[in-house]
C-alpha cells in the first residue's frame, strides 16, 4: 500500500494514454518535453552520431583466451563452448 492511503487504494481511472501522460506530467511539474534528435542536417537538435561509424558487430575478444594469451580448455558452466559456437554462428548469418 502506498504510504498515507490508510489501506484504501483508488480505482484506476478509465483514462486514455494521453490523459494519463498529461496527469503524470502535471504531478511531476513537467511543463514540456524536449524534442528528440532530428534527422535533418543543420537543425538545432541535429543527431550527434555518424551511422557510418556504427558497428553492430564489434571485434570482441575471445572469452576463452586467458590474459596470458593461452586458450582455456575447461568446459565450465555446462558446455560454454557450445553456447559460444552457437552465438558466433548466429552472428555470421
Amino acid at each position: 500500500m502506498p504510504p498515507g492511503t490508510n489501506g484504501v487504494v483508488a480505482e484506476p481511472a478509465g483514462w486514455t494514454t494521453r490523459q494519463d501522460h498529461k496527469n503524470m506530467m502535471e504531478q511531476l511539474g513537467i511543463k514540456s518535453l524536449r524534442p528528440g534528435p532530428s534527422g535533418r542536417s543543420g537543425a538545432t537538435n541535429e543527431e550527434n552520431y555518424d551511422p557510418a561509424k556504427a558497428n553492430p558487430y564489434p571485434d570482441l575478444p575471445d572469452p576463452l583466451t586467458l590474459k596470458n594469451g593461452k586458450k582455456s580448455h575447461q568446459q565450465r558452466y555446462g558446455g560454454m563452448n557450445a553456447v559460444l559456437n552457437f552465438w558466433r554462428n548466429s552472428n555470421e548469418r
